[in-house]
């Protein structure tokens, strides 16, 4: 195999892109075998042969297996787009409505077939899902991933003196930004566990899934907030941003999911920031949830506006939403998957018309200026009095994006001849 150029890396190795002799490209996995990955990429190995034998398959498709310089390297069929290339380039930006409907759909279908087959990812995210030709969806890395005996599964194929079954034996951790408050706070800042979770890993890809959804439409990450300087590390930020988010259903988590009482969790949570933000955190976990429906509500209307009334889309979009804000839920128990939905069944157009050739990133970046918190749930909480409604508030329009030309917006719409559909959906603006 010849190396064309490296599109990736990370603890795990690198990801090459490779060539055979007759000029067909591949990508090549590299998987260390020193260091404490072995685990991983054995795991990831067995996985990815077991769904090789499914068509369709929720996963990458894994051509074969080899040793070369102390590594195991997976090769793999390349994949013109992941979904965090076509963010950086903007395509979602660009796509109608039926096709990122068509998107939604294929992740749903590959999550929810992958969870039936027996298997978690625990490291969903927007680089980790690829697209083939036809627009379909595909999960990749996973090496975080294990099987669950509770499924209905086969597991002949995983006898294997490398594979291990033992949670406590792989990384329990996805990246940050896209965790679940019970796994978020159920590690401190080192990533040492400080609580047991009583809760099922499937919920934790839900949520991830739930936050993908979220990049696709709004083009951007829903929860960074990096940039709190009063946070000792990044890991602290996001729990702070979540204690906004989330407000007094975090002590409802805790009762779930690490099953203690009120002042157990209380005292718990709080203790895992600096003395200086625990007030502010103890006040927060007083507070009600933001409701999410409001938020996804606003910010699917500034994205389509008035393709959100297209006849085939518009009576099944409210139902879609609570689904979706319940991916969203600090409550593993409501977290369900949507693959169901009869959003998805109607005509939806393949995105693939619309993607460039090539829209590959595979880098997850920790770092960002704004992201959804940033930009308009916070402001839920310090500029919205009177104001407050069915869709949030006025300050949806200039807040949820960003940029000031969003105010425009609801004058735009109300131009619309179906102007009273909008307020029947999301309430006076």
């Amino acid at each position: 195999m010849k190396i064309i150029k490296q599109i990736g890396e990370g603890g795990f190795g690198a990801v090459k892109l490779v060539q055979d002799e007759s000029g067909e490209t591949f990508a090549a996995k590299y998987g260390k075998l020193s260091g404490g990955f072995a685990q991983s990429t054995y795991n990831e190995l067995q996985i990815l042969t077991y769904f090789r034998q499914m068509n369709p398959s929720p996963a990458v498709e894994l051509i074969r297996s080899y040793e070369e310089d102390g590594c195991i390297v997976l090769l793999l069929k390349k994949y013109p787009h992941d979904f965090r290339g076509l963010q950086r380039l903007h395509v979602f930006d660009k796509v109608y409505m039926s096709q990122t409907v068509f998107v939604f759909d294929s992740l749903a279908k590959a999550v929810h077939q992958m969870h039936r087959c027996g298997v978690v990812h625990r490291d969903l995210k927007s680089a980790n899902v690829l697209l083939d030709e036809t627009g379909r969806s595909h999960i990749a890395d996973f090496g975080h991933a294990r099987f669950d005996l509770n499924q209905t599964a086969s597991f002949d194929v995983y006898k294997d003196e490398h594979f291990s079954l033992d949670p406590l034996t792989t990384n329990t951790l996805c990246t940050t930004i896209y965790r679940a408050p019970e796994q978020l706070f159920a590690f401190d800042s080192s990533n040492k566990a400080i609580s047991k979770i009583y809760s099922h890993e499937r919920q934790q890809d839900l949520y991830a899934m739930g936050v993908i959804f979220v990049e696709i439409i709004y083009n951007n990450y829903m929860l960074i907030c990096l940039t709190e300087e009063r946070c000792k590390d990044p890991t602290q930020a996001v729990k702070l941003a979540q204690a906004k988010l989330y407000g007094s259903d975090l002590i409802k988590m805790c009762a779930e999911c690490y099953k203690m009482n009120p002042q157990e969790a209380t005292q718990f949570i709080v203790n895992q920031f600096n003395v200086e933000l625990q007030a502010e955190v103890l006040k927060l976990l007083t507070r009600a949830p933001i409701n999410m429906k409001r938020v996804l509500n606003a910010v699917s209307l500034l994205r389509f506006k008035e393709q959100i009334f297209a006849s085939s889309f518009f009576a099944h979009l409210d139902s879609f939403i609570t689904e979706w804000a319940k991916l969203l839920s600090c409550l593993p128990s409501e977290r369900k998957n949507v693959q169901n939905q009869a959003l998805f069944k109607q005509d939806t157009q393949s995105i693939i018309v619309s993607l460039p050739e090539e829209g590959l990133d595979a880098q997850t970046q920790m770092s960002h200026e704004s992201c959804l918190v940033d930009n308009s749930l916070i402001s839920f909480r310090k500029r919205c009095t009177k104001s407050f409604n069915d869709l949030g508030c006025r300050y949806v329009f200039s807040d949820v994006i960003g940029s000031g030309m969003f105010m425009q917006v609801p004058a735009e719409l109300k131009q619309y001849a179906r102007w009273a559909d909008v307020l029947k959906q999301f309430g006076e603006i």
